[in-house]
């Protein structure tokens, strides 16, 4: 008896740990920049940062860390976005937001 109970509140608590994966279309980029490590631990060192002219999951800074496997890929589609001022539908992943940015899952051109 004891250990079903025990099972019911460990699934219970699971359930506000949920993580979920939004996508924000039609966004412009307003700035790119790579946060290198920083003295004064700021906390997106060591991280793309980009800022959106309106918000996406309620933010307007979606980040990646500079260790990311896609890094490469959301920089360059994040400077061609910004240099031709074209749109781009942005995913974000919020199990890893921090307070004032949406970490970055996937970023294309729109439509």
């Amino acid at each position: 008896m004891y250990k079903a109970i025990l099972t019911v509140i460990f699934l219970l608590a699971s359930l506000g740990c949920q993580a979920e994966v939004i996508t924000c279309s039609n966004m412009d980029i307003q700035s790119v920049a790579a946060e290198g490590d920083r003295d004064d631990n700021f906390v997106a060192q060591s991280s793309l940062l980009i800022k959106l002219s309106s918000n996406c999951a309620g933010k307007n800074y979606v980040f990646a860390s500079l260790d990311d496997p896609a890094f490469n890929a959301f920089l360059s589609v994040a400077l061609a976005a910004k240099s031709t001022g074209k749109k781009v539908e942005i995913a974000i992943n919020t199990s890893k937001a921090i307070s004032f940015a949406n970490y970055i899952a996937y970023i294309a051109f729109s439509g």
